[in-house]
């Protein structure tokens, strides 16, 4: 069986506000890794403390990085003929940010572009055989299970931490079972795309109203609309792109004062 593991590094979480800072991969052919891609992308505006302490992904590690775009078809021809991906939470996290990502960057008639794919989710897996007392994290499973996690939150080491717990559940549970057959948890199944809904527009509240106006001024933003012309949606993105450029920190102390 051939698959591929991957792995997103995000801006958030959030498929439509959000974008990629790295992708991670690795091809593995009956359960052997015979290659592996790992690319940054750029994004447009400083990343969040929280991301770079998170990832340890700086905004000097991404300045001459390749677009979203550029990455993404890379990581289509990396991909190749290969139908099944595999990753710890990818059904319900990373396959839908990619396919947004495709989407966004009108790249959704290139080649097979991700659609119909099968996916081995090794957070499913892990859910329904070890114990809900213990962390399903990759970094606790792989703590847990003696795997080296390389670095976590870093896609290429995450990609290949999830197939080393893939195969190592694979073996404890034919171990305990004292059989070979493995139950279809462990198969590939169709990923399903979570296209977020669209947003209805509506009004900001004054308190993002007092709020934008604040950081505004503290900051010397000049905005681009008057205030009372923002949505809701707009004003939050708005007080994030302060918050990130300045940082939440800041922010706070100067609150204190």
């Amino acid at each position: 069986m051939e698959y591929v593991a991957f792995d997103l590094e995000t801006t958030g979480i959030a498929y439509e506000e959000s974008r990629i800072i790295e992708i991670g991969a690795a091809r593995y052919v009956d359960d052997k890794l015979v290659d592996r891609f790992d690319t940054f992308c750029s994004v447009a505006e400083p990343l969040n403390p929280f991301i770079v302490k998170l990832t340890h992904i700086t905004d000097e590690m991404l300045k001459d990085a390749p677009s979203e775009e550029e990455a993404i078809k890379k990581f289509i021809d990396f991909v190749g003929d290969c139908r099944i991906f595999m990753g710890h939470n990818i059904a319900a996290f990373d396959y839908s940010f990619l396919r947004y990502a495709v989407e966004r960057n009108g790249l959704e008639k290139t080649t097979h572009a991700f659609d119909n794919f099968l996916g081995i989710d090794t957070l499913k897996i892990s859910k329904a055989i070890i114990s809900n007392e213990h962390s399903h994290k990759l970094p606790d499973l792989c703590e847990q299970l003696g795997i080296d996690p390389g670095m976590s939150h870093r896609a290429i080491d995450d990609a290949i931490a999830s197939a080393n717990v893939y195969k190592k559940l694979k073996e404890m549970y034919k171990e305990e079972a004292g059989t070979d057959e493995l139950p279809e948890f462990f198969f590939a199944k169709g990923l399903n795309y979570r296209k977020p809904k669209p947003k209805k527009n509506q009004p900001l509240t004054p308190k993002q109203a007092a709020y934008l106006e604040a950081l505004s001024i503290m900051y010397g933003e000049t905005l681009e609309k008057p205030i009372e012309e923002f949505t809701k949606s707009e004003a939050s993105r708005e007080i994030d792109r302060i918050r990130t450029k300045y940082g939440a920190v800041q922010w706070k102390m100067q609150v204190r004062k």
